[in-house]
């Protein structure tokens, strides 16, 4: 028969009669073998006498759940709320028997004895007889106060299926009183709709078909640490508010002839740890649709990203990067070749410096790449380069690292995402060459630019506006406005042209007349044509293109001078024709 490996917490009196119980084989049916006390007194009896026989012994009770093939724990402390701490600590394949069990069946042994004893005695001294019967009649109402008083539900039948005992536990437990259970053969009645044997009914019949069918149906499997006695979980649904799942124990009760006298049954509530264990799967369910659903975010994503490990390891590593560089996830998960697609030469990329939390020192590998931090994201960073070797023509990148971090704030890896912004830098470019090539037209037009914003102030002012009115342009350009450049006549009168339609349609004028004042406040006669500018319907400027014509009017005036003389000449030539003709008429008579 196997022995079954038992350790004892708490090693008091208790211990050592335990010990010497086991030790003069008065529990032989259990076959027991004691393998390890634990107790914080280093000096308490039972440890001294352990360790004089060679047995494991600690001050710290959770050692004795190393011990291989332990079966069983017996605590001694007398202290429930430490009982129950065990409870949930110790290994599930270990059992435990509380202080008040132990003490049941430790005076239940003391009973054997005292019962042995009295017969022996009674031959010789009746009045020893009867102090043994009132002493085996205490140590009766003893036990049965210990059974009422044990934490763990229970109750006890006789051979006759009625019940002897129903502790205070079963009572908490079942709901059921033991005024109205003792005595009767209801013990079904807490558990099941209709009338059935219960496991302990079934060990008092001896019903060894019975047994198999609950083995079969049940999962009933033998005790390992009392012989003859049986285990088995089931869930009572109409116990308690949901339910409640029990882990039930029964064992036989027989004479010292083997007899049957009855049967007793523990009951363990473990509702909360089926409740945990439910939980954890659910969590551990929901985690892995998480996974599944952020791998699919992750793979479906547009926006290249990989993801790297607390290892420099690639986990991820999406069909958008796979398009962008060119590698396929199946030659990239699992590697540190992050850096291969970016770079002729190994080294490390921006998310290798943040899972080793080395960054500052390492900053300038990034000099001309306009690091910064993000704005959005604590502890992440953005940086932009142009790789050349990445596509025909290279490419330029806007790429974003962020920390993965769990719940304790330690780095487990890091996500980096790339955005290619090759078209807009080109558009940029682009954009850039065409500014410079209007900035050229108005610099270089022989005509004088003035633009003003909403407010009025002078934001363009060209070289011919410059060379026209004699100011340099910083002097002008978001210092001044137009009433400083123009007589109050001529501000008037434009606004009027702007606003009126003598010039041109409302909003516009063309070819207007009219007078400027220069840096030295001399009246320059200009001619001019605008255009009011808009944005959305709203006002936000005007532009102006103004022409000298101080040059045009010298040379109207020199034309005019010449016209004035060449009529003079044509008039002075005709009379002297005429006087001519006269003369020779005169001559001819």
């Amino acid at each position: 028969m196997k022995k079954h490996n038992v350790a004892i917490i708490g090693a008091g009196p208790g211990c050592l009669a335990i010990m010497d119980m086991i030790s003069r084989d008065q529990l032989r049916q259990l076959q027991m073998h004691i393998v390890g006390i634990a107790d914080i007194n280093l000096q308490a009896p039972g440890l001294r006498q352990a360790q004089a026989l060679n047995i494991f012994t600690t001050s710290n009770y959770k050692d004795l759940f190393s011990i291989p093939d332990l079966d069983l724990i017996i605590e001694l402390t007398g202290d429930p709320d430490f009982s129950q701490a065990i409870q949930h600590e110790k290994p599930v394949h270990v059992h435990l028997m509380d202080h008040i069990v132990a003490r049941l069946f430790w005076d239940f042994s003391r009973l054997e004895d005292e019962k042995l004893y009295a017969e022996k005695e009674v031959e010789e001294q009746s009045q020893e007889l009867e102090a043994s019967e009132e002493e085996a009649r205490r140590q009766k109402r003893t036990a049965e106060g210990i059974i009422y008083g044990s934490p763990t539900p229970m109750f006890v039948i006789d051979k006759d299926h009625k019940i002897i005992y129903w502790n205070k536990a079963c009572e908490k437990l079942t709901g059921f009183s033991r005024e109205k259970m003792i005595g009767t053969n209801r013990q079904w009645e807490p558990f099941y709709r209709h009338k059935r044997p219960l496991l302990a009914d079934v060990i008092v019949d001896n019903d060894s078909e019975q047994i198999k069918k609950i083995t079969e149906k049940m999962g009933l499997h033998r005790s390992p640490v009392v012989e003859e006695g049986y285990e088995v979980e089931y869930f009572v649904p109409h116990l308690g508010e949901e339910g409640t799942h029990l882990y039930i124990n029964a064992a036989p009760i027989k004479d010292d002839a083997g007899n049957m006298q009855g049967a007793i049954i523990t009951y363990q509530d473990f509702s909360e740890r089926v409740k945990m264990t439910q939980h954890l799967k659910a969590s551990e369910e929901e985690t892995r649709r998480q996974k599944k659903t952020v791998e699919g975010i992750i793979y479906g994503s547009p926006i290249p990203m990989f993801v790297l490990d607390k290892n420099h390891k690639i986990t991820y590593w999406n069909r958008a990067v796979e398009r962008l560089t060119g590698f396929r996830s199946e030659e990239m998960i699992g590697t540190d070749r992050q850096w291969e697609p970016f770079y002729p030469h190994k080294r490390p990329i921006l998310a290798d410096f943040i899972i080793n939390d080395d960054l500052e020192p390492n900053k300038k590998l990034y000099k001309g790449m306009h690091l910064r931090k993000s704005p959005m994201v604590e502890g992440a960073y953005e940086a932009e380069h142009f790789f050349p070797h990445l596509g025909e023509k290279g490419t330029h990148l806007y790429f974003n690292t962020a920390p993965i971090k769990d719940d304790s704030g330690n780095i487990q890896g890091a996500v980096i995402t790339y955005q290619d912004f090759s078209e807009r830098v080109k558009m940029t470019q682009e954009i850039e060459r065409r500014e410079i090539f209007v900035q050229n037209l108005i610099q270089n037009s022989i005509d004088g630019i003035i633009a003003t914003e909403a407010k009025g102030k002078i934001v363009i002012f060209n070289r011919g506006a410059a060379e026209i009115l004699g100011y340099a342009p910083e002097e002008i350009l978001g210092q001044m406005s137009y009433p400083e450049i123009l007589s109050e006549e001529t501000g008037t009168a434009i606004r009027d042209a702007f606003y009126g339609d003598q010039h041109g349609p409302p909003g516009k004028i063309t070819n207007m007349e009219a007078q400027f004042l220069n840096k030295a406040k001399e009246t320059i006669p200009l001619r001019l044509s605008g255009t009011l500018l808009y944005e959305v319907e709203k006002e936000v400027g005007s532009v102006v293109f103004i022409q000298d014509l101080r040059e045009i009017r010298k040379l109207q005036k020199e034309k005019e001078q010449a016209e004035r003389m060449a009529a003079i000449g044509r008039t002075v030539a005709g009379v002297a024709h005429y006087i001519k003709n006269i003369l020779n008429g005169l001559q001819g008579g």
